[in-house]
């Protein structure tokens, strides 16, 4: 296509090392928060590692936060298993947290699941996997 541009290629070079290290940080931690605040509403996520995606074994019925995610406007991955999907990325603000917890009935905010010194106790930069 003409005229289109191409930023792919351009994204690690202009954030750089320490750009990109702290974006990843800021999606995992964020991904963190979730985890934390979906297990204090009773959901259950199925994988124990993860960076940005999760797999939530919900407590309410599926087609309640289907609703209520369309009625968002958020994107949820609906497994046969009946399972749910979510995935973080770098555009993932505060209010978006709040958001999911909303779809999936959980009622507490970001600051009460954040606080906890162990918040970090099931980050992948508390393990093996780890770069340093």
């Amino acid at each position: 296509m003409p005229g289109k541009k191409i930023y792919g290629p351009v994204y690690p070079v202009y954030h750089g090392p320490a750009g990109l290290r702290k974006i990843a940080q800021r999606i995992h931690h964020s991904t963190v928060v979730c985890v934390k605040g979906l297990e204090s509403g009773g959901h259950v996520v199925q994988n124990s590692q993860f960076f940005d995606t999760l797999k939530i074994q919900t407590s309410l019925p599926v087609e309640d936060i289907k609703a209520r995610a369309e009625a968002q406007e958020i994107n949820l991955r609906y497994s046969s298993d009946g399972d749910i999907g979510i995935s973080i990325d770098e555009t993932v603000r505060e209010k978006d947290i709040y958001d999911i917890f909303a779809i999936f009935n959980v009622d507490v905010i970001a600051e009460q699941v954040s606080q906890p010194p162990d918040i970090l106790s099931s980050s992948l930069e508390q393990s093996e996997f780890c770069r340093r």
